[in-house]
């Protein structure tokens, strides 16, 4: 029985399988799946789950084959963060990322035009303090991302421990 849920929130397929198949392997837990902010949001509502996996770069909502899925966000993540804040949900999230750099929008008071991981999770920790956890790097190729993973789930999750 999977009493714990677990949001994955990626809109590219072959990531979303790589961290659906990591979480098959390794945890007991029901896979909750959303693909752009307004449905990640829809999920945590309808669902509120016990942890959420989170890509930063999502588009607005979803993408089909007659829609284009709004507009790209490359900090989609933080617009489900700060959501999350505003209606005072309590959930820790992890943030996977492809991305080691990110390009920041001229509205940002950041005087650089582009924030590294480091950056990106202090300003993270201080603004979302309630519910982030940390931001990993996550590669195809290279499998720290599953080590870093494995290790803050079997903290925030040990019962769902395989």
């Amino acid at each position: 029985m999977h009493d714990k849920k677990i949001l994955i929130a990626e809109d590219e397929k072959p990531k979303k399988d790589h961290i659906s198949i990591f979480l098959s392997e390794n945890f007991i837990a029901k896979q909750l799946h959303s693909s752009s902010v307004n449905s990640t949001i829809i999920a945590i509502e309808d669902e509120l789950p016990d942890f959420i996996i989170l890509d930063m770069s999502l588009p607005t909502s979803e993408i089909s084959d007659r829609a284009n899925g709004g507009r790209p966000q490359g900090f989609g993540g933080k617009a489900v963060l700060r959501y999350m804040k505003l209606a005072r949900i309590n959930i820790p999230v992890i943030i996977l990322t492809g991305y080691e750099v990110f390009k920041v929008d001229e509205a940002s008071k950041l005087t650089s035009e582009h924030v590294d991981l480091a950056q990106l999770k202090d300003e993270l920790i201080f603004l979302f303090r309630d519910n982030f956890i940390d931001i990993i790097h996550f590669s195809s190729t290279n499998k720290n991302w599953q080590k870093s993973l494995h290790s803050i789930l079997k903290t925030y999750l040990p019962e769902i421990l395989k």
